[in-house]
């Protein structure tokens, strides 16, 4: 502003300190309450993978490491986009992006070129899946350009792997949770989120494994 105006034509700072408390203030001061009795209500809650993975909102699917959540993911995303049931549960058929945070495209490839195949279906009937190499940028900072692209490809359902790393640098902490949480909710579509429970909580699923007897 000061290169297109000058800086001695005003004090730009302020001003854009100024705008944004404004903005803020309008932002969050807007009535947002609505009668009970006004809102329409669906007969049921719809799903795109019948009664698994809602319409709206954010499943998570939860596991111990190598578990294959991934792989049940990527099935899911595989049926979604092929309209075909998963494990006898009808599916509606969307364009999917699945966010990559761990497994890495070679790797991806190759999953995905075997789970097709086991569906005899080749690796090129794959066109309607999108994949997106996140190479460790947390969900929240680039936003922006996976909203672009869910609008420019007709994204209709999205799979993120995996939840820890899509937080950020430190998932254990409330912040990062919620920055990735405000994110996913951002993205408006119904949204599969891969999660590894605990180190502890795994600790205490193997600690309730039966145990050998002993002779």
């Amino acid at each position: 502003i000061e290169h297109l105006y000058g800086k001695e034509s005003a004090n730009w700072g302020k001003a854009v300190i100024m705008a944004a408390a404004r903005a803020k203030e309008a932002f969050l001061g807007q009535e947002r309450m609505v009668r009970a009795n006004s809102i329409s209500a669906p007969e049921r809650l719809g799903f795109i993978v019948d009664g698994l993975v809602p319409e709206n909102g954010t499943t998570v699917l939860f596991g111990a490491g190598s578990s294959a959540k991934t792989f049940v993911g990527m099935s899911i995303a595989i049926a979604v986009s092929q309209g075909r049931e998963f494990l006898g549960r009808p599916c509606q058929t969307r364009n999917s992006l699945i966010i990559d945070y761990e497994t890495g495209q070679e790797t991806f490839g190759l999953r995905l070129r075997r789970l097709m195949q086991g569906l005899g279906l080749s690796q090129g009937e794959a066109h309607n899946i999108g994949y997106w190499w996140a190479a460790g940028i947390p969900l929240n900072d680039m936003l922006d350009p996976i909203l672009s692209c869910i609008n420019k490809n007709n994204i209709g359902f999205v799979m993120i792997d995996h939840a820890a790393l899509a937080s950020g640098t430190e998932p254990e902490k409330s912040e990062s949770a919620l920055l990735f949480y405000r994110a996913v909710g951002k993205i408006v579509l119904p949204i599969l989120v891969i999660s590894d429970i605990t180190g502890e909580a795994e600790r205490d699923l193997g600690d309730r494994e039966p145990k050998p007897a002993s002779h």
